[in-house]
């Protein structure tokens, strides 16, 4: 079971209490196989509310998700995930904290739980024993909901690219190129490049 807080924005003519009445409900199978593990994890989440009236509200979400790691050559491994579901958008990182878990629509006076999927696919390759890199795509899809605003979030991917070199025992540095866009509901796309550098020294 897990804590979390509700992750919707509703309009200033609705007035509901939100909070956790009912903490989210997880499971999880894991195996080992002698090319890597797969796992199957799921979740139910439910937001919880008040309204005007002092009636508490729930809505249950659903979320399933695939993961595998799969052994390649010279030591290198993939890894793979798939998952979708609704009311589970605080996950994602693109969505979290923007209020999508839940949508209110002022016409009919009804809500939503729209259906979000993501996938990702990395490959990590150790170049030596103190130098790998990592090679990942991700995607991110939101259901379109015919009262949503035209701005609102519909595809995001992205291509990242990092690598990590153990200098000596406890220091590392690290250098990572992101390139991702976005596409709204009404089609609009936009794309953006970021450079991480990264040092860590333990002493």
């Amino acid at each position: 079971m897990e804590y979390f807080k509700p992750d919707y924005n509703l309009p200033d003519s609705v007035y509901v209490e939100s909070f956790q009445l009912i903490p989210d409900i997880t499971g999880r199978i894991q195996t080992d196989v002698s090319w890597g593990s797969l796992q199957l994890s799921g979740i139910v989440p439910i937001l919880t509310a008040r309204d005007e009236e002092g009636n508490y509200v729930a809505r249950p979400g659903w979320g399933v998700s695939f993961a595998a790691i799969i052994d390649s050559w010279a030591s290198g491994k993939w890894y793979l995930q798939v998952g979708g579901g609704r009311a589970i958008n605080r996950y994602y990182h693109d969505l979290s904290g923007k209020g999508m878990d839940l949508l209110f629509d002022t016409q009919s006076d009804k809500t939503h739980l729209p259906f979000t999927f993501g996938s990702y696919a990395t490959y990590e390759h150790h170049w030596s024993p103190s130098l790998y890199s990592n090679f990942t795509y991700s995607i991110l899809r939101l259901q379109k909901e015919t009262f949503t605003p035209e701005n609102t979030y519909y595809i995001g991917d992205n291509f990242r690219l990092n690598t990590f070199w153990s200098i000596v025992e406890g220091a590392r540095v690290g250098a990572e190129l992101i390139y991702a866009s976005r596409t709204n509901k009404d089609n609009t796309r936009g794309t953006a490049a970021r450079l991480n550098l990264l040092f860590y020294y333990d002493f």
